[in-house]
């Protein structure tokens, strides 16, 4: 789940979100014509080298003919989730405006 309200536009976002860990990534698709997307049980595996250190990069765009606009981002620590019994479900607020909701699961 992902609420926000684009700086100052008016109308439809086409937004998209994009998860790297180290050199990982993984994309979403794209949920068309909405500001409150919902992307239900999509699901993504990114390998983890060092739960201790590594950083979820979070980062939503809103898809455009010309260039993708960044809507937000977030850092999530994985040693949150693995200190969470390897499983979290929490809202983040993104740098700009907004919050996203994700589930997070380490697996073993």
């Amino acid at each position: 789940e992902l609420f926000f309200s684009p700086n100052g536009v008016e109308g439809q976002s086409d937004p998209y979100i994009v998860f790297t860990v180290g050199t990982n990534t993984a994309k979403s698709t794209v949920i068309y014509k909405t500001l409150n997307p919902v992307w239900g049980e999509e699901k993504f595996e990114l390998e983890v080298p060092s739960v201790q250190h590594d950083i979820l990069e979070v980062r939503v765009y809103d898809k455009d003919i010309m260039k993708d606009d960044v809507i937000g981002r977030v850092s999530i620590s994985v040693a949150e989730v693995w200190q969470s019994n390897g499983r979290l479900k929490q809202s983040w607020r993104l740098d700009t405006k907004g919050s996203i909701t994700l589930e997070l699961k380490l697996l073993t």
